[in-house]
């Protein structure tokens, strides 16, 4: 374990300082005390001033076995500088607010018209049919951002902060919201 690492949560957490040893077709790290998964990313900052990333395909998690500890054997994809530079933008967007929270979505503006007028539609729908309370208003606000996708990510942001009494929306909202990114 002669790497030091970085671990990038796809919810935005960071977790440094992680003995680990870096190979061509495998990570390997001797701790089961962090979560990795897949689509996290790894960062590898070397001696000479360099830096690697790397995204974990596969994070092989093992369990304890006789002298060998609990740990990953993790397969991975190394990432070009420019895949790693996206990779990390598009982690978190911070939504501020009451209660606020981290949310992944990503920052390119490319998106799929018709996938995004279906979920957008699915999730009006199923605004109309909750018991949440103004759905009038908050179907009219989505309606007049629906053209402008920061702010349309923003007020599904803000909509996330009702917490309980969004929860049965949540999976129309993430719908969305992974058009958008």
């Amino acid at each position: 374990m002669n790497d030091n690492v970085s671990l990038i949560k796809k919810s935005g957490e960071r977790i440094d300082n992680i003995q680990a040893s870096v190979q061509a077709k495998k990570i390997f790290i001797d701790r089961s005390d962090i979560l990795i998964e897949t689509g996290d990313l790894i960062q590898r900052k070397m001696s000479n001033g360099g830096e690697d990333t790397y995204k974990v395909i596969d994070p092989g998690f093992h369990e304890k076995f006789g002298d060998i500890p609990a740990g990953y054997q993790m397969t991975h994809k190394k990432l070009g500088l420019p895949e790693a530079k996206r990779a990390i933008q598009n982690i978190t967007v911070t939504i501020h607010g009451d209660n606020s929270g981290n949310m992944q979505v990503g920052n390119d503006n490319a998106m799929n018209i018709s996938e995004f007028n279906q979920k957008f539609t699915q999730l009006i729908q199923e605004i109309e049919n909750s018991s949440i309370g103004n759905k009038a208003e908050i179907i009219q606000e989505l309606n007049k951002k629906k053209e402008d996708k920061t702010a349309l990510q923003s007020s599904l942001g803000i909509l996330l902060t009702r917490g309980a009494e969004v929860a049965t929306l949540m999976p129309a909202i993430g719908a969305l919201l992974s058009i958008l990114g």
